[in-house]
């Protein structure tokens, strides 16, 4: 029995062909890394949404997770960076930036503007991203940081 990943992508514009390739060529690789952090043991994913997917280098995914530490009082989200590798190859020497909140701390992040908060914003509000991975928590966390913004 396989986990079932749910893929949506809200678009508000026609994708350019960058993004249209970008998400042919690393839809599959961004599913399976999402499902292998849904498998993570003492932590459950709540959202993931992959933004700035008309980025022509880099990679960015956004994940919202039960069981993250908390920042202690820290106004920036945890991002970390990654290059290529044979598991997960990224062309023109591109990156994956992955981007962490508990749920507790994500809707207080965008309402406060912390650090990383404004790319995410202004993918969700371009409509350039996919929503690759949502459960009840995190479609109303998204819906209350997409109102932030109405």
């Amino acid at each position: 029995m396989g986990i079932s990943v749910i893929t949506q992508k809200r678009s508000r514009q026609a994708p350019s062909r960058s993004s249209t390739s970008a998400v042919k060529v690393y839809a599959c690789q961004m599913n399976e890394l999402v499902v292998s952090h849904r498998k993570a043991k003492g932590q459950t994913l709540r959202l993931a949404v992959w933004y700035k997917i008309d980025h022509p280098k880099n990679l960015y995914l956004f994940e919202i997770v039960d069981g993250f530490p908390n920042g202690n009082g820290d106004s920036e989200l945890f991002t970390v960076e990654f290059g290529g590798s044979d598991k997960f190859p990224i062309a023109r020497q591109g990156k994956l930036y992955l981007t962490l909140v508990n749920s507790d701390e994500a809707l207080t992040a965008f309402k406060e503007s912390w650090r990383g908060t404004p790319d995410i914003r202004s993918s969700l509000l371009q409509g350039s991203f996919s929503i690759l991975f949502q459960d009840k928590r995190g479609t109303q966390r998204l819906n209350q940081i997409l109102s932030l913004h109405a």
